[in-house]
């Protein structure tokens, strides 16, 4: 399961400058393409996941290895424009984080889950599904839409740590 972590702060906007009903077409599209992004995203990490699952599982099971835990931190950031007027070369300039971290094969809820996240209440992109992703960085991040639209870039980690600990 994904959740916003806080990072250094980018400058923002008022988030509450943007309603949905003053969106332009132009605006409407680049949320859409954002979506369609994060829903692709969603997918290559669970895939990633799935075998560093495997893996993991199979290294904990094996008595000859030393790792008798593990777990995979996921982390997607957003970064902002370079266009941006309040972009900083001296600073890493993200607008937000979305961290999750997984050890079981369990995809019921969260990324990847072929799920509708789109709440009633929410009127972007109504007729679209909503992927987890985009369902957090909407609602559940500070941004709101004005601050959405200053994003530029995405960047992905996925990292497997293996653990292990002995009696001295």
């Amino acid at each position: 399961m994904f959740y916003p972590h806080k990072t250094e702060q980018t400058p923002y906007l008022d988030p509450f400058s943007l309603k949905v009903d003053e969106l332009s077409a132009e605006q409407i599209n680049f949320f859409s393409g954002l979506n369609r992004k994060l829903t692709a995203i969603e997918l290559q990490i669970k895939r990633e996941c799935i075998l560093l699952i495997e893996d993991g599982k199979r290294r904990v099971n094996d008595p000859n290895d030393w790792i008798s835990d593990f777990e995979i931190n996921c982390s997607v950031q957003f970064y902002l424009s370079e266009n941006d007027p309040t972009y900083n070369q001296e600073s890493d300039n993200t607008l937000a984080e979305l961290v999750g971290v997984y050890k079981e094969d369990d995809w019921s809820h969260g990324i990847a889950d072929g799920k509708n996240h789109r709440n009633s209440f929410n009127e972007l992109l109504k007729e679209e599904r909503h992927c987890s992703l985009f369902y957090l960085l909407i609602e559940i991040t500070p941004l709101g839409l004005a601050n959405i639209l200053r994003i530029q870039n995405i960047w992905i980690d996925v990292n497997l740590t293996y653990q292990s600990s002995c009696s001295v």
